[in-house]
């Protein structure tokens, strides 16, 4: 049996005379089942936006909302269209181009400027640059920081025995300096607001990570595939044969705030951008189990 079939039958989307099927349930002649086809889809294979929602724009710039699951440009797997590509789409009537002036992950949310002209391209990058943008991020983290406010600074470097993946570096590593605080603590989990104020890659999951605080659903720096609601819900049942579904199976990271000065209007700027779903119910289950 394939493993693509183990898991529909696992994952409770196989049923036999109107029963959850079962791994080792005897079929007979006349039996009647049901598969959900739609299930077979896989996850990357959704119907992907063909619009984006814009949180603020003006004639230098855009900042949309990017969900998480989408990359900004393509990455190394490509499947599935960008973000740029999905905002150029959007913008084409008015001979717009829009291009990134930073990057979010893949599996990141939040707000994302994006140049609308050429010749702010420069000027939006030089923000970033000097430090003239404020970053707000949202992480659900492991454990809780003590103390419950503070600042990392500890330098980050690629890591050279693994791609894609960066490391504190206190010889090779650039400076990078990040401040956190805790919004709400739960028994062994924390909703942080962390502030970075240089721009290095992965840097909020680095330095959560050094501080034994890694993201929920982090792979690569210790923060776990999947949450689970048995992770919280200690009387947690599910069905004979069933295989329990995540409660999250992203990356726990939320860009909330931009705040900058228009090289266009001169005027300031604050870009919010809301709790999404999948964060909103990962709250709820927290607040109400942990």
């Amino acid at each position: 049996m394939s493993r693509d079939v183990l898991g529909l039958i696992m994952d409770g989307h196989v049923t036999v005379n109107g029963a959850a099927g079962d791994l080792h349930m005897p079929l007979r002649t006349g039996d009647f089942l049901l598969i959900d086809i739609g299930a077979c889809q896989d996850r990357d294979e959704r119907s992907y936006p063909e619009s984006l929602d814009i949180l603020y724009q003006d004639d230098s710039l855009v900042c949309i909302d990017k969900p998480a699951g989408l990359p900004v440009i393509p990455d190394r797997r490509p499947k599935g269209p960008t973000i740029v590509e999905i905002c150029r789409k959007m913008f084409a009537a008015a001979s717009l181009y829009p291009r990134p002036i930073h990057r979010l992950d893949k599996h990141t949310s939040g707000v994302l400027m994006l140049a609308l002209k050429k010749e702010f391209v420069e000027p939006l990058g030089e923000l970033f640059a000097q430090r003239e943008i404020s970053k707000t991020y949202l992480a659900f983290v492991r454990g809780v920081p003590h103390p419950p406010q503070g600042v990392i600074d500890a330098p980050i470097s690629p890591d050279s025995r693994k791609m894609s993946r960066m490391i504190i570096d206190p010889e090779r590593g650039k400076r990078a300096l990040s401040r956190y605080k805790i919004l709400k603590a739960w028994g062994g989990y924390a909703l942080l607001e962390v502030k970075p104020e240089t721009g290095r890659t992965h840097q909020v999951r680095v330095h959560l990570a050094y501080i034994k605080n890694p993201i929920l659903c982090d792979p690569l720096y210790g923060g776990g595939d999947a949450f689970h609601l048995s992770s919280l819900k200690l009387d947690y049942r599910i069905g004979r044969g069933r295989r329990e579904r995540p409660l999250l199976k992203r990356l726990a990271l939320h860009a909330r705030e931009l705040a900058f000065r228009s090289p266009a209007t001169g005027q300031p700027v604050v870009v919010r951008s809301p709790l999404p779903k999948d964060l909103k119910i990962l709250k709820e289950k927290l607040d109400k189990f942990a």
